[in-house]
């Protein structure tokens, strides 16, 4: 790939969705700390001498001396000022659309919000205290959804596991250990995956056009090409089933009414346009 400026923005819009996506998934402020410490690791990993390492081992241990004594909220005020600036960045990636990562439009999908961070509590439970900071009375409810609390936490010091995938190559990730297997339950990205909303819709159209009639009932399939992905897979069925009543004739619409009345009025206008100018012509003459 030659290095001109068009590809130099392709490459810095794909970082800047990445840093996005990892920055919108993180669920908790030591989780944010980790996404950058999982690159530190990486570029260790690909340094080729003893020097470049050691700088990136100088770089981490300045890294857990700084952030190490920030509170929870200022690394999450991090997280927002990050995300503020990025929030304009909607380019595609393949990969995470694949994944399920990312909707078509470029908006994520929240994959692990049902996952509660480590030292917290999951909800359902109520407490009420008084006015000098004393317990009086516990209730419970049903939080509707189901919530995870992390058992492990992942540590920010030098060479320690991070534990969260997230930061890492997602082409080398393995699915089950940070996502669930099943599929995401965004309705965005479910009802753009299905192509058969789509094919209700466009027999709900037809009937509409064609009517009532029984001949209507014969009509069975469109084949309509959207984003280059076919919404019937059985195309060879298709040409077998269409038939001349499948044919939409238009030309019966042109005898409503208001049409011919506005074809006339037209036809009406050109015609007295026609006469001006022929009177026009024969003043002229007789100058």
């Amino acid at each position: 790939m030659r290095l001109n400026d068009s590809s130099m923005e392709k490459l810095m819009g794909l970082i800047e969705t990445s840093v996005k996506m990892q920055m919108f998934s993180s669920n908790g402020p030591r989780q944010v700390l980790l996404v950058t410490l999982n690159h530190l690791d990486s570029i260790r990993e690909l340094a080729c001498t003893h020097q470049l390492k050691h700088n990136i081992d100088v770089i981490q241990h300045n890294f857990y001396q700084t952030f190490e004594k920030m509170t929870n909220g200022e690394i999450m005020r991090i997280r927002y000022a990050m995300l503020n600036y990025l929030q304009d960045i909607h380019v595609k990636v393949t990969i995470f659309i694949k994944e399920g990562l990312q909707r078509y439009n470029g908006s994520f999908v929240s994959v692990g919000k049902w996952m509660v961070p480590h030292g917290c509590e999951a909800p359902g439970v109520i407490r009420v205290f008084n006015k000098n900071s004393t317990l009086i009375d516990i209730s419970t409810f049903h939080p509707i959804s189901f919530y995870k609390v992390e058992t492990e936490i992942g540590s920010i010091k030098p060479n320690s596991p991070r534990i969260t995938t997230l930061g890492l190559s997602i082409f080398n990730i393995n699915k089950n250990i940070n996502q669930p297997s099943e599929e995401t339950s965004d309705p965005l990205f479910n009802g753009q995956t299905s192509r058969d909303g789509y094919k209700q819709e466009m027999d709900l159209f037809v009937t509409q056009l064609m009517g009532n009639d029984n001949d209507s009932e014969e009509i069975t399939n469109l084949d309509l090409e959207i984003l280059d992905t076919s919404l019937n897979t059985n195309e060879n069925k298709i040409e077998e089933k269409i038939s001349e009543h499948n044919i939409l004739d238009f030309t019966q619409i042109t005898s409503n009414l208001s049409l011919q009345n506005i074809r006339t009025e037209m036809d009406d206008s050109v015609s007295r346009q026609t006469g001006d100018i022929l009177n026009m012509m024969q003043l002229l003459d007789l100058e």
